[in-house]
């Protein structure tokens, strides 16, 4: 189907790394045609340091994507899975002294950037040449230089930029499709249940995870996968981030959107069967060769 097509194409050019399917809905139609069309590359905006600041360090965690098992509030199931122990690496704990928002900044670099950025860049890197010139050295040594006040909710670099910029304000919204909308579409969940029932899903995945995805997934009407639920410009102004968090989650946990485990579920299936593929052609040529 086009959906597994579009599946396949994502995991093949990022290899799996990624889960980030809003910015590449198109089939990565976009890449394509700035392959086609010449440019040699594409200089991103990439940048280490938060826009937001933090007053606790479970905010810091979840600033940068670290988040254990314990943090969700509608996976405790998992509990009987027997699974390893879920935490933070000790390079990655908060140093003695560091505030929290250099300790929040440090795990961008040493986390996020060569984690969640390099796995986006993956996809990219496989039609264009990617340049992050935020991401330089000397840009992130000054920057880490900086003291707190001027890293959070970017007020250094909101000044820098409106001083060399035309008047333009900076953009409020995300431009690309809402991940929920797009992995709760009815098509999208056929194809994701459809390999997740397959013997080699069951082969790589407990029978509990299985059936708890094949039994929580949502299915959203196609009138209900067009809209996007946005918080209205005027509020995210009035009301400040470190609050619309605790009004959205007052119970200090979070809930893992079930379609988005399942989709993590389905590239793990998939891309294990990628890479035996491969193996096994490599393994095929090489023996061809040594005959």
């Amino acid at each position: 189907t086009e959906i597994k097509q579009l599946f396949d194409r994502l995991l093949v050019a990022g290899e799996g790394r990624t889960d980030k399917i809003s910015g590449y809905s198109d089939g990565l139609r976009l890449w394509k045609q700035l392959f086609e069309s010449g440019p040699g590359g594409v200089i991103r905006g990439d940048i280490g340091f938060s826009p937001y600041s933090v007053s606790t360090p479970d905010e810091v965690t979840r600033s940068v994507g670290i988040n254990s098992l314990a943090a969700y509030a509608n996976l405790s199931w998992t509990s009987g899975l027997e699974l390893a122990r879920h935490s933070v690496p000790d390079v990655l704990q908060r140093r003695e002294n560091e505030t929290l928002s250099s300790w929040r900044d440090r795990l961008s670099y040493e986390f996020r950037c060569p984690v969640f950025w390099a796995g986006l860049n993956e996809i990219k890197a496989s039609y264009v040449e990617i340049m992050n010139p935020f991401l330089t050295r000397r840009f992130v040594e000054s920057t880490c230089r900086l003291p707190d006040h001027l890293r959070d909710n970017k007020v250094l670099f909101k000044k820098i930029v409106k001083s060399l910029s035309p008047d333009i304000p900076f953009a409020d919204r995300s431009a690309t499709a809402n991940k929920t909308n797009i992995l709760q579409a009815p098509q999208v969940v056929e194809v994701l249940l459809t390999e997740l029932d397959q013997p080699r899903a069951r082969g790589l995945l407990s029978d509990e995870l299985i059936q708890f995805l094949i039994q929580n997934v949502k299915i959203a009407s196609p009138a209900v996968t067009m809209r996007r639920k946005r918080v209205p410009p005027f509020l995210k102004e009035l009301v400040p981030h470190r609050v619309r968090k605790r009004v959205v989650k007052p119970n200090g946990k979070l809930s893992l959107d079930v379609n988005l485990l399942a989709f993590r579920a389905y590239i793990i299936c998939r891309m294990q069967k990628v890479l035996s593929e491969d193996a096994s052609a490599i393994e095929t040529e090489h023996l061809r060769l040594t005959g």
